[in-house]
């Protein structure tokens, strides 16, 4: 079995359940000639994001795209195409504000239990102190589930300057959570 096959059947294993997210990441991780491959952790990330992603310049809903192995969401509109970004650089920088308003106490615990009810599991939330961990841990399809309790849209903002931080050119609309 070459590599390709290798990743085929890693993937549908994590499709059929068979594989969590960690287990999955990990087996590709470990094919020789794929660390730190920006395709698979695209992989991941197109499912968190699908339906999410907005142009901050004409609102239009940004498109996956992939050049080069490199998974990225771009503008999709006529006249306008003024934003790409990378998933690679996309997640860490939504991950690390959707944490920073996980950490809140009286949040946290009641959308986690939330997913785990929609799921049927039978588990208690991790608390605040955890959430790091359970946001790391968990599969794209509660990662996405949590950013929809959460977000609305994201919106990117163009790059004027290649100096930008990744996080100013997002701004997130919340949903009311309360």
């Amino acid at each position: 079995m070459d590599a390709a096959d290798k990743v085929e059947h890693v993937r549908a294993a994590y499709a059929a359940g068979e594989l969590s997210h960690v287990e999955a990441a990990g087996m590709l991780a470990a094919l020789a000639g794929r660390e730190g491959n920006e395709a698979e952790y695209g992989w991941r990330a197109d499912m968190i994001f699908e339906g999410l992603l907005r142009c901050g310049a004409c609102g239009a809903h940004l498109q996956q795209d992939q050049a080069a192995g490199v998974i990225s969401h771009t503008c999709p509109a006529d006249g306008c195409r003024q934003v790409r970004i990378a998933a690679r650089v996309l997640a860490p920088a939504v991950a690390e504000q959707v944490l920073e308003r996980l950490r809140t106490p009286e949040l946290a615990p009641g959308l986690l239990l939330a997913i785990a009810q929609k799921r049927g599991a039978d588990i208690v939330p991790p608390g605040t102190d955890t959430v790091e961990s359970w946001w790391g841990n968990a599969d794209p399809a509660a990662q996405k589930e949590l950013l929809a309790m959460l977000v609305d849209h994201i919106a990117v903002k163009p790059v004027h300057d290649s100096r930008i931080d990744v996080v100013k050119r997002l701004s997130l609309a919340w949903r009311h959570t309360g």
